[in-house]
């Protein structure tokens, strides 16, 4: 058994296009759903929506990574995934999140990562050079899926709440920084390319590289300063 961890913000509408790919699936595990504290909504609509899953709603914070932190101090199960509202699995997909494909168990694993079919026709590039970052860099970001042991995710500290953005990145860094391996599963998960859709796909293409590049150099800078 495992615990996924799907934070949300209030209208996330894509959430139940993925529970009802949950729906389809023998899943042993509990989804946690994860929203604002501030946020209006029906807890028992997502338990009766979707009887064969093992739902809990819970409210912490506004933030993404502190909604994060609070799933994975409320997990049930000692391997726990983090998954975005707006991915689309399938049975392989839910077949690496097992704990039984954890090998090494201190390890922090992801997904190769695929956009859905968009009118965007460069959505492609996107992908390859999320895959080649992940392989080259050991760079994976939270649309991948991270999954992994609450000891090690413990260990690296949790996801920095005091982040205005990439938390995901900021994670996986210390997590380097600790010699924590990062191994791709080798399945592919879908995601949406909605966010390009609508701000554009130069100007969110380049904005992501822009603050990623920004935020390695500012952490390598904090780190070489602390030792």
């Amino acid at each position: 058994m495992y615990s996924i961890i799907i934070p949300l913000l209030e209208g996330e509408e894509e959430i139940h296009r993925l529970l009802e790919d949950f729906n389809l699936m023998q899943l042993d595990a509990e989804i946690l759903l994860i929203f604002p504290e501030k946020a209006v909504l029906d807890e028992v609509q997502f338990c009766e929506s979707y009887p064969k899953l093992d739902i809990r709603v819970l409210k912490s914070g506004n933030s993404r990574a502190s909604q994060m932190n609070y799933g994975a101090n409320n997990a049930k199960f000692e391997t726990i995934c983090f998954l975005h509202a707006d991915s689309k699995v399938n049975a392989e997909n839910i077949e690496f999140l097992k704990p039984s494909k954890h090998k090494p168990k201190d390890a922090i694993f992801y997904f190769k990562l695929a956009f859905e079919k968009s009118n965007c026709p460069f959505m492609f590039l996107n992908a390859t050079g999320a895959n080649l970052r992940s392989r080259l860099f050991d760079a994976p970001f939270g649309d991948q899926g991270l999954s992994m042991t609450k000891t090690t995710f413990d260990r690296v500290g949790g996801y920095p709440t005091d982040a205005s953005y990439g938390e995901d990145n900021l994670f996986i860094l210390e997590a380097k920084k600790l010699k924590i391996p990062i191994i791709c599963t080798n399945s592919v998960l879908m995601t949406s390319a909605r966010k390009y859709e609508k701000f554009g796909w130069l100007k969110i293409t380049l904005l992501h590289q822009y603050l990623w590049i920004k935020q390695n150099l500012q952490f390598k800078n904090k780190t070489t300063h602390d030792e």
